[in-house]
């Protein structure tokens, strides 16, 4: 399922989204179940079905506004099983809430979408977000990693779309806003890097996401040879898939993100299209980012 368009204001993406995911069909399946609209906070609950179409993956979605300091933002999280009787975002084993950064004008989108995950990104004045909300493809038997989720948000808290801060990242290269739901049903943060005087630091506990980061142990070399990558000799590009890594409570590598992987920048930029595996995948850069090692290749399915 795949969708680009422009939405008149961050309450009108809301909007658009919530009607992409609960009537779409495509290669992922069938729509996604509304369990539950909350109008007056502006949020829903949304139940996916899998890809194979008998599962039952609950995530949350909604949008926030602060008028007065001109900060708006799409919310996200999930959790492990819905109960109406429960409030909206105090669901069974939820993760926290989360949020990007959407602003009150025109907002160009691209919804990417299948029965077990969603994928936004957003064009904000010169600067791009991108979020990743649902199951990833675990490197386990279902029995032995039945919640393969990850909620892959830029920030921990609403603020302005032009905040720059190096913990406000993308999911594919995310801050410890992200959080990654572990086979022992914890939730863990997961954080490539993070804001400390000022500086980007490398994470130091939790999650992180190869090839931009691989801290298990203090290893640096990953991100070293990451980015000494560029386009190949013979024309186009080498792509990396995206990994999960975690070293909470032991190091170990989780599964891979669905319909995502990472790219050079050089010589492309955001909205460029690259083929890979004869499928279209849109170019967007790591927020205000602009490095050739800040960029990910999206799926357009």
């Amino acid at each position: 399922m795949y969708s680009t368009g422009t939405a008149t204001n961050h309450a009108d993406l809301f909007a658009r989204l919530r009607t992409f995911l609960t009537t779409s069909t495509g290669s992922g399946g069938a729509g996604w179940t509304e369990l539950g609209f909350d109008g007056a906070n502006n949020r829903v609950i949304l139940r996916a079905p899998g890809l194979s179409g008998t599962d039952q993956i609950h995530i949350g979605l909604g949008y926030v506004a602060d008028a007065p300091n001109d900060a708006y933002a799409l919310t996200g999280w999930m959790f492990e099983e819905y109960q109406p009787a429960f409030s909206y975002i105090a669901q069974p084993g939820t993760s926290a809430v989360r949020y990007m950064p959407l602003w009150d004008s025109a907002i160009k989108y691209w919804f990417m979408g299948n029965g077990q995950r969603i994928i936004v990104a957003v064009k904000i004045s010169t600067t791009y977000f991108s979020c990743y909300l649902g199951k990833f493809l675990p490197i386990a038997a279902p029995s032995e990693y039945p919640q393969p989720y990850y909620v892959g948000m830029p920030m921990t808290a609403l603020n302005r779309w032009s905040l720059a801060s190096a913990s406000i990242r993308s999911f594919f290269d995310p801050s410890q806003a992200a959080q990654v739901h572990q086979p022992s049903n914890n939730w863990i943060q997961g954080g490539n890097f993070y804001q400390s005087s000022s500086e980007s630091n490398v994470g130091t506990s939790g999650g992180y996401v190869w090839p931009y980061n691989a801290d298990l142990g203090g290893n640096s070399n990953c991100v070293t040879r990451w980015r000494e990558q560029r386009d190949l000799l013979g024309g186009g590009y080498n792509r990396e898939r995206l990994v999960l890594l975690a070293d909470d409570p032991a190091d170990d590598v989780l599964g891979e993100l669905d319909g995502a992987y990472a790219v050079p920048g050089f010589s492309q930029a955001s909205e460029d299209i690259v083929q890979i595996g004869g499928l279209d995948h849109l170019v967007v850069q790591d927020n205000f980012r602009t490095n050739r090692w800040n960029y990910a290749a999206l799926a357009l399915e």
